[in-house]
């Protein structure tokens, strides 16, 4: 029933990992791209969702999406995930209590292991609807 859906803050980490090419990294580095990530409960896969251009849009983008997902009057469970950002954990907190009926919001560290992979200034939304 949980929605992911994130932001990474730098494309350096996939391109270690071997996840996208050095043309790639470099392009998206010097466009400054933000990739927008989901992992839907239908497949419960990681696959890639959007490219914005800055990290602020991409925040605001996680919020539209969300928005999409959850629709209109119903309560909703949330939890933000952060790799050392927590003024943006912050932000996006006050921001979902103010967007949604919020039965729970919280603000967790990002998972050592996908820090790996997405690198420090990632930040996630998870969430379901329901009471």
């Amino acid at each position: 029933r949980v929605t992911l859906i994130g932001a990474l803050d730098t494309l350096k980490y996939l391109a270690k990992g071997g996840r996208i090419g050095k043309a790639a990294h470099w392009a998206g580095t010097m466009l400054s791209i933000k990739p927008i990530i989901e992992v839907p409960p239908s497949t419960g896969v990681l696959e890639p969702l959007e490219r914005v251009r800055t990290k602020r849009k991409a925040l605001e983008r996680l919020l539209e999406i969300m928005q999409e997902r959850v629709g209109e009057g119903q309560r909703v469970h949330v939890s933000i995930d952060h790799a050392n950002v927590p003024d943006e954990a912050s932000w996006l907190k006050s921001q979902v209590s103010s967007l949604f009926d919020c039965a729970e919001v919280y603000i967790n560290d990002w998972a050592p292991v996908a820090g790996v992979h997405c690198g420090p200034g990632v930040i996630g939304l998870s969430f379901y609807p329901g009471d």
